[in-house]
């Protein structure tokens, strides 16, 4: 092989690895494997496990422990919020227990990089230390990228219609995340949740937003922006004399509604806390 196209060949390689480490917003989906739940009645406590395949053939341990601290609410039905794996610092995950449905859904959050994924699976797939079958679910960047290829936001599943979720009696904002951009500028506002309903109807929103300089997207408002990976609306009022916000979730048909909110916002972490249930109403055009 000439010396010229060793070179060349050698320097296309390097600029794909390159490329890859640098834009892992390319990786689609995420694995949950081997899930197992072990549950101890007299402790009240349950023992969590399982592995996560972001990569082909590299997968990485997951295991935690969980408490219920309420005698009427077994460990198994426990709803959790930013709980860290023991064996690794890589993820926080959260776990919403739907107790009518027997449905759960978990999402597994990589912090540093700003990805989440959300997975779900019924009680009877984990009960008595079972092991889940492996379930497979897209990755929903926390940030877009800026620049080069196609919006991360084509081509996702979130823009399938879902009448029983739009039009479900309540709707809950699961594990939602609110990152601002330090690192570009406190003007620039990533959130990101799950939308679920008690009927089992559910769908992710991210909304990305990018304030005039000299804003501090901490103790910013917005009126209706639509989310980026579905169909969704989201409005978000912020109270800077009590620190607390108001968020408005929308249908995609802006005729229904919910209202969620959270106080000292600026005061907590980047995940600050799942809401709900919360009546939805018929919403009028403004």
């Amino acid at each position: 092989m000439a010396p010229k196209m060793a070179v060349g060949l050698y320097f296309i390689l390097f600029y794909i690895l390159f490329i890859e480490a640098c834009f892992p917003l390319d990786q689609a989906n995420w694995s949950l494997l081997n899930l197992k739940r072990k549950c101890d009645k007299k402790t009240s406590s349950c023992d969590y496990s399982f592995f996560i395949n972001e990569e082909t053939n590299k997968l990485f341990p997951c295991s935690f422990h969980v408490v219920s601290m309420l005698p009427q609410i077994p460990a198994s039905n426990l709803t959790f919020e930013g709980v860290k794996c023991t064996d690794t610092d890589k993820y926080n995950i959260s776990l919403d227990h739907n107790e009518a449905g027997h449905h759960n859904y978990l999402s597994v959050v990589k912090p540093k990089e700003g990805l989440l994924s959300y997975f779900d699976f019924e009680d009877d797939e984990i009960k008595d230390g079972a092991e889940a079958k492996t379930k497979t679910s897209e990755v929903y960047p926390l940030t877009p990228p800026e620049k080069g290829g196609q919006p991360w936001t084509q081509n996702r599943q979130g823009n399938e219609t879902n009448k029983e979720l739009e039009y479900a009696k309540k709707w809950k904002v699961f594990s939602p995340i609110r990152r601002i951009r330090d690192d570009v500028g406190t003007n620039v506002l990533d959130l990101a949740f799950l939308l679920l309903a008690e009927e089992r109807g559910v769908t992710p929103c991210n909304i990305h937003l990018t304030f005039p300089k000299g804003k501090d997207a901490r103790n910013e408002s917005f009126f209706h922006e639509k989310c980026t990976n579905s169909d969704w609306y989201v409005s978000w009022g912020y109270d800077d004399d009590r620190d607390s916000a108001v968020m408005t979730v929308i249908n995609p048909a802006s005729d229904r509604h919910a209202w969620f909110g959270w106080d000292k916002v600026n005061k907590r972490a980047e995940l600050f806390g799942s809401c709900g249930p919360s009546k939805t109403e018929t919403r009028r055009e403004e």
